[in-house]
């Protein structure tokens, strides 16, 4: 916010004398809350507050993507426990972790979508640059895009769906390299 914000050279503001700019991961967190800072004036709380927002949604699309392979029931429980573990703790904190999972959910979910044939083209090229955003972010949460691949398993997958979308996901995760 300070220095203005250039997303091809993140900086921290520990780095003493040095420029502060570090290899770190891509700081579309960090930049939402500069937005933030630049429209409404300085505030420590603005990073918590699209924290829980991004947590809320995370949650919902965690709900979505359990309720599509199992029953309402348990996709709440599921959803409730991940709640009441360390999501809503972690949730409240200025820390891009949960806000990237929350991405990697939407994008899981909206994905798996495509690929089964329930969502339009659109949501091909928006999962796939989801997830993509999400591993940016946050590079172990890339363990999650396990579930694609296995949804190739899944009664219901369109086989050229899923290829179509493992290709332009691949293209994707090149930036992540």
């Amino acid at each position: 916010h300070e220095e203005g914000m250039d997303m091809t050279h993140p900086r921290v503001d520990i780095a003493g004398a040095l420029s502060g700019i570090t290899g770190m991961e891509f700081p579309l967190y960090n930049a939402a809350i500069a937005v933030m800072m630049d429209l409404f004036g300085e505030a420590h709380w603005y990073g918590r507050l699209l924290n829980l927002i991004m947590a809320s949604f995370g949650i919902w699309f965690f709900f979505r993507l359990i309720r599509a392979h199992a029953d309402e029931r348990t996709a709440f429980l599921a959803a409730m426990i991940l709640l009441g573990s360390l999501w809503f703790s972690m949730s409240r904190k200025i820390i891009p972790d949960i806000f990237s999972c929350s991405l990697m959910f939407i994008g899981i979910e909206r994905s798996l979508g495509f690929i089964t044939g329930r969502l339009g083209k659109p949501w091909l090229l928006i999962g796939a640059a989801l997830c993509t955003l999400a591993v940016l972010m946050k590079l172990s949460v890339g363990c999650w895009m396990i579930l694609i691949p296995l949804s190739y398993f899944l009664t219901g997958t369109d086989r050229s769906h899923w290829w179509t979308f493992q290709v332009v996901q691949g293209v994707f995760l090149i930036s992540v390299l």
